[in-house]
């Protein structure tokens, strides 16, 4: 078997890969908690036209938030040598991740007067809903 630089150096510090998976995937998941309730906060706020979306600690806290969140996703997959090419439901969770990132992007760059700021927040939910579906059912048609 051949040892990878990455099982050396855990083997050296007595971690398993597995452990460190373990880790990771419970960091990944305070994330995804984290960037969805505050998702649905800030989503909140723009429905309201609330000035808070103003404020700095909301236009930087979610990218911090966000960018941890897809670490944490690389670092699993790398780990665990699932790829989004290889694994349906893997890549169907991406395909995903990309329609909330635009709708939701839509949603928050919509002029306060839109009605359509309604239309993609839903849409936004809709696809965040479906991500976790397919996460905790490892099935890209959840329920079947």
């Amino acid at each position: 078997m051949v040892e990878t630089d990455l099982e050396h150096l855990l083997s050296i510090q007595n971690v398993s890969i597995m452990s460190v998976y373990s880790i990771v995937k419970i960091c990944h998941v305070i994330f995804v908690i984290l960037s969805i309730s505050g998702f649905v906060y800030r989503g909140s706020l723009k429905m309201a036209g609330s000035e808070k979306l103003n404020l700095k600690f909301f236009k930087i806290f979610p990218h911090v938030i966000d960018s941890l969140l897809l670490l944490s996703a690389l670092v699993l997959v790398i780990i665990s040598g699932m790829y989004p090419w290889r694994v349906d439901w893997l890549g169907a969770k991406l395909l995903a991740l990309l329609a909330y990132i635009v709708s939701g992007g839509l949603m928050m760059h919509s002029k306060p007067e839109s009605k359509m700021k309604y239309v993609w927040f839903a849409t936004a939910l809709l696809f965040v809903i479906y991500i976790v579906l397919v996460a905790l059912t490892k099935s890209p048609i959840p329920g079947l």
